[in-house]
């Protein structure tokens, strides 16, 4: 397929409109609706673009299908910072979302009507949601098997998730360095590592339950395992 680069683009509607099998890189978007829109997209590449202050979405994959978004940055879109809707096996991965949606609402990663895509690696920060603050949000049942893991989010969002049949791996809720950190490891399977909390250094505080499903669980801690 073709390939859009090294653009540089202010205040359009749709910044930069993609299809089929493009690669779209290295590209700056500035305010309009939606900064880098790809429509009914096969084996694309979305890389190493930036998105500034769109109304709407900063990516919007619609209908794309083995469509890989990675390694960009996408900064302050009043509605949502990736958006896929009705796409399968894409891969969003290792994108810098920031600062998505107002001071009551965040949705940084958004899939509707998606099933078996992958969000991986991806780095999300929100410094003024206080209500409705959701780092990845799968909003209905019909987004079937997709699988989220090692995401990192900053500044108090968490998973949404009503889609069907999600697989979790780890996902990092505050830098670690942060006297609030959880690393959620929600594996998939009968067993579930749901939370390790640190509280200040990991060696004086620190707690570690693994759950079966039915509300029994082990707990680790720096002394002593009990169940």
């Amino acid at each position: 397929g073709s390939t859009i680069s090294s653009n540089v683009v202010e205040g359009a509607t749709r910044s930069i409109y993609g299809f089929g099998s493009q690669t779209i890189s290295g590209n700056a978007v500035y305010g309009g609706s939606t900064g880098i829109y790809v429509n009914n997209s096969s084996q694309a590449v979305v890389t190493g673009n930036t998105a500034s202050s769109q109304s709407l979405y900063g990516i919007y994959l619609l209908n794309g299908d083995r469509t890989t978004v990675t390694g960009n940055q996408v900064n302050s879109s009043s509605t949502n910072g990736i958006r896929v809707n009705g796409g399968e096996n894409n891969t969003i991965s290792s994108n810098m979302v920031n600062d998505i949606g107002g001071s009551t609402a965040n949705n940084a990663i958004y899939l509707t009507n998606s099933d078996d895509n992958a969000v991986i690696g991806n780095s999300i920060y929100d410094s003024s949601c206080t209500s409705t603050c959701y780092a990845i949000n799968i909003v209905d049942g019909t987004s079937l098997s997709n699988y989220l893991a090692d995401n990192v989010f900053e500044g108090g969002a968490t998973i949404n998730d009503t889609g069907t049949g999600t697989v979790y791996a780890n996902q990092l809720n505050e830098d670690l360095d942060s006297a609030t950190a959880d690393l959620i490891l929600q594996a998939p399977g009968t067993v579930q590592v749901l939370s390790d909390t640190v509280l200040g250094d990991a060696t004086t505080a620190g707690e570690l339950r693994i759950a079966d499903g039915t509300g029994a669980y082990l707990t680790i801690n720096n002394s002593a395992a009990s169940d």
